[in-house]
């Protein structure tokens, strides 16, 4: 019996169809030296809404990473911030169409950029941009 996924790499997957990723590898939970681009698990209560039925919606929280070479370059700046901003438009108007990750066992609602995307760091010639997003979902295990 094949594993069932995890949430992160549904999301992963998931990520791969935007544009801004375009024949890119996304990694999960590590960042390669280099350029590159990873999604990762991030800390954020596990609980979004309880009802009294007792059914509960649930969030998972991740950050997505976009590590870019360090240049003097304003435009390359101006694009890794564009990449961010692209990719929370992307998410909004695919979470609006309904268009969201297919996972066994899990329906996703939405998914939300909770963070814009920001330079977080620059070190060894290089910039890293992160955006913090969370999917609520309902899950049906």
């Amino acid at each position: 019996m094949a594993q069932e996924k995890t949430i992160l790499e549904s999301i992963r997957e998931y990520l791969t169809t935007c544009p801004v990723f375009s024949g890119s590898v996304i990694h999960k939970d590590y960042l390669p030296d280099g350029e590159g681009y990873s999604v990762n698990t991030a800390k954020g209560e596990p609980v979004y809404k309880k009802y009294a039925d007792g059914k509960v919606l649930k969030q998972y929280w991740f950050t997505v990473t976009m590590k870019a070479l360090d240049t003097e370059d304003a435009s390359r700046t101006v694009d890794g911030i564009g990449n961010c901003q692209y990719l929370e438009e992307w998410l909004e108007k695919q979470s609006l169409d309904g268009s969201l990750p297919e996972m066994e066992g899990v329906t996703p609602v939405r998914i939300d950029t909770v963070k814009s995307g920001y330079l977080d760091s620059r070190e060894a010639g290089y910039v890293k941009y992160l955006m913090e997003c969370r999917m609520v979902y309902l899950d049906n295990r």
